[in-house]
């Protein structure tokens, strides 16, 4: 099993710019966070104003400016300096992940984006790993991961659920479970 720092970095490139982890097939996470505006969003005149990107589906747009992330990764867990008086971690100032459910607030924060119906819109998390077992680079994950850790037994109608832009919670009843 490869877990060096190389394969683990591609790895993370190649999802980087995956547009087949969206319902339409259409957005990456580089589609608001380019490398050469410091991986935020990719129009900068924009990035200096509150407006946020289109997601998925175009005709709807996210809540917020796209997070730059280069340091996000060294963020510690929110948490409150009693001498200063004030809160210091997390990411965003709305304690949007504060790093207290998974102890690294960027980790938290990816969680978001993949399944929020204004950006990415995936309707569930086994989405992204029903897509990555069809990835091209599903050999490198598994070399990173470990042989099978992608052999899911997905159920029958997950390719549909997987492309509906904000899942089947639109419709009425219960979402489905995807494992």
């Amino acid at each position: 099993m490869n877990v060096g720092t190389e394969a683990t970095e591609t790895l993370g490139e190649l999802m980087m710019f995956d547009q087949n982890i969206s319902p339409n097939r259409n957005q990456a996470c580089a589609s608001c966070h380019m490398p050469y505006v410091g991986f935020g969003g990719p129009i900068p005149s924009v990035n200096l104003t509150i407006t946020a990107y289109p997601g998925t589906a175009h005709i709807r747009a996210g809540k917020r400016t796209p997070q730059r992330h280069p340091y996000s990764p060294f963020f510690p867990v929110l948490q409150y300096n009693p001498v200063q008086g004030q809160f210091f971690g997390g990411n965003f100032w709305d304690s949007r992940a504060t790093g207290y459910l998974l102890r690294i607030p960027d980790a938290e924060q990816a969680q978001g984006p993949p399944v929020d119906t204004q950006e990415m819109g995936l309707p569930d998390t086994a989405c992204i790993a029903f897509r990555l077992s069809q990835a091209e680079y599903r050999p490198l994950f598994e070399e990173v991961w470990g042989k099978g850790s992608l052999d899911i037994n997905f159920q029958h109608e997950t390719e549909q659920i997987c492309t509906t832009p904000g899942g089947l919670r639109c419709l009425a009843g219960a979402p489905p479970r995807l494992l």
